[in-house]
């Protein structure tokens, strides 16, 4: 951890921060924290994870957004966005120097009466939005590699964007890796999105009425178009309250989507209690790793075990990208934390159907990246029987079932000679001691 940067963290009040949200406990901020979104044809997603992002309590230096060459309108979604924030800092910015005028009135009239009240500024603390448009779909373990390469916080939050974070989530986070220094990761509860979402409105439905949805979910409601500029103060957003008090209540029917990952005996890597009511995980402690839809990196972990320079493997492109890089961590002695105090709802639908449901580019993906999971990462004889057995059942139901998958068993035995490289490397890395 850069201990200047660390310091000058140290002495922030987190309700100052990065990210402008304030009302959370004072509390010591040591790790500097920076989010990381990968876009697809996310245009009805991503506005609503950044107004979440933007609401946490703990700060954030900076949040980066990499467009992976969508078709949709995600782009302009995102510029319109960024614009959007750009008023509101002007807003902040005079708000600051008004009251910065009053303050030295007041400080003039208070040096003459021997009374005065200095007053904060109150904006100007937002985390800087870094939009990149990639050319090509370099999908998510190439997206996120560069994204991640565009900071050096202590801390990076890889997200998805249709994911809604409790404004406490950064937070929880955090100050657990802060904690535990041999952690190198850590998640939180994610909670299935419930359908119809937590009672906030649809941004499209604003833009049918022709109201910039930015402003819809920074003041909760849709201007009215004759009324007066309410002034450079920043309201509050709607969305990340309404998440907060869903979350908070965490009502019965609320059911788990990830608290982390698991690895059984076949090397099967699941989402843990995955189905499961949340109520039933409450307490936190160690997983194999985290699941990369909301998972906290601490950095010098991802610089040590890194690959060929890559974190993320990009021959992965999509899929078990995160257990890949969670079984690489724990090889080489880290840790890895699940912090059920921090929550936030995933809005991950294909995981409700069969596999029917499942289209032939995830299911290709998935069982490819299994096998390059395994050869780099595998080191004992003693789970062997469990693979076989498990793949061989699966080999069958493929030329049964799902013969499109045939054409993955040439890709994985050309890409054999790579990925023993890789293991090689990894093989020579020593572990954190």
């Amino acid at each position: 951890m850069n201990s200047q940067v660390s310091a000058a963290h140290s002495s922030l009040s987190p309700d100052k921060g990065g990210s402008g949200a304030a009302g959370f406990a004072a509390a010591p901020v040591r790790g500097t924290v920076s989010v990381h979104i990968v876009t697809y044809n996310s245009e009805e997603d991503i506005e609503g994870c950044l107004d979440c992002v933007l609401a946490q309590s703990y700060p954030i230096e900076k949040i980066i957004v990499l467009d992976n060459a969508s078709r949709d309108g995600t782009v302009e979604r995102l510029r319109r966005y960024e614009a959007g924030l750009a008023r509101e800092r002007e807003r902040d910015l005079r708000a600051d120097q008004e009251r910065h005028a009053d303050s030295q009135e007041q400080g003039d009239e208070g040096s003459r009466s021997g009374s005065g009240t200095a007053l904060l500024p109150s904006g100007g603390n937002r985390a800087r939005l870094v939009i990149i448009e990639s050319a090509v779909n370099t999908g998510f373990a190439g997206g996120q590699n560069r994204a991640l390469a565009e900071a050096g916080s202590d801390y990076a939050l890889v997200l998805n964007p249709d994911v809604r974070l409790h404004p406490d989530y950064v937070r929880g986070l955090a100050e657990r890796l802060d904690r535990m220094p041999a952690a190198g990761s850590a998640a939180g509860m994610l909670v299935r999105q419930p359908e119809g979402g937590v009672g906030m409105p649809a941004a499209g439905a604003a833009e049918a009425a022709g109201v910039d949805a930015v402003e819809v979910l920074r003041a909760g409601h849709a201007p009215d178009a004759g009324a007066p500029d309410a002034g450079p103060a920043s309201p509050p957003r709607a969305l990340p309250q309404a998440v907060r008090a869903w979350l908070d209540r965490l009502p019965p029917e609320a059911v788990i989507d990830s608290t982390g990952l698991s690895m059984d005996a076949a090397r099967q890597a699941r989402d843990r209690g995955a189905g499961e009511p949340a109520s039933r995980w409450l307490h936190g402690g160690e997983a194999f790793g985290v699941s990369g839809a909301a998972a906290m990196y601490r950095r010098s972990m991802m610089e040590h075990v890194s690959i060929e320079g890559e974190f993320f493997d990009e021959t992965f492109f999509a899929y078990k990208e995160d257990v890949d890089a969670a079984w690489r961590a724990e090889l080489l002695g880290w840790k890895s934390l699940y912090a059920p105090e921090a929550r936030a709802l995933h809005a991950r639908g294909w995981k409700e159907g069969g596999r029917s449901a499942i289209s032939l580019f995830v299911r290709r993906h998935s069982y490819e990246n299994r096998f390059y999971t395994l050869i780099k990462n595998e080191r004992s004889l003693l789970n062997l029987p469990a693979v076989i057995a498990i793949e061989t059942l699966k080999a069958g139901y493929i030329i049964v079932k799902e013969r499109d998958l045939i054409p993955c068993w040439k890709s994985i035995w050309n890409r054999i000679p790579e990925m023993r490289r890789k293991r090689r490397e990894l093989r020579l890395k020593p572990r954190r001691r």
